[in-house]
């Protein structure tokens, strides 16, 4: 076991017990909560930056109205995710919901290996000692190539922060 293979199994486990501490309900959530979240920034920071009662470069505006925009989304969520769990603990589910959660984390901590391994493959750093050394670097390749042929190659564009 290589030192990528070491922090991937720490990666992997603290996800799978963060997923178990937290407990499927609230997990979700705060997925849905960050997808939401993300849709509302890319549309609506720059309004919200424009109430903004002092004058700075427009950049500055928007980039404050998104943090606004995650400060009362995070508050929501995290009353909505409470609400939820209280709910879930007085229905006799905890138990049921934290084992779902720790199989959500070990899918989110194996989404996030897959990740890293496609930011090493894309970077270059595929053929360095370390990388083909481990056990699990490779084969995280091999699925990051596979899942790379299989999605048509579109690129996103970048974002432009605009003056108007």
């Amino acid at each position: 076991m290589g030192a990528i293979d070491v922090v991937f199994a720490v990666l992997l486990g603290l996800s799978i017990v963060w997923g178990f501490w937290r407990g499927l309900t609230r997990e979700l959530v705060s997925m849905i909560a960050w997808v939401i979240i993300g849709v509302l920034v890319y549309r609506y920071s720059s309004w919200v930056g424009q109430w903004l009662p002092f004058e700075a470069p427009p950049v500055v505006h928007v980039a404050v109205g998104a943090g606004v925009i995650v400060v009362l989304g995070v508050i929501a969520a995290a009353i909505i995710g409470r609400l939820l769990r209280s709910a879930v603990t007085a229905s006799k589910l905890a138990g049921a919901d934290r084992v779902l959660g720790a199989l959500f984390g070990a899918a989110r901590g194996a989404l996030v290996m897959l990740l890293i391994a496609a930011l090493v493959v894309e970077a270059g750093f595929s053929d360095t000692h370390v990388w083909r050394n481990s056990a699990s670097g490779p084969y995280l390749e091999h699925v990051w190539h596979w899942m790379a042929g299989t999605v048509p190659n579109h690129r996103v564009p970048l974002v432009m922060v605009s003056g108007g």
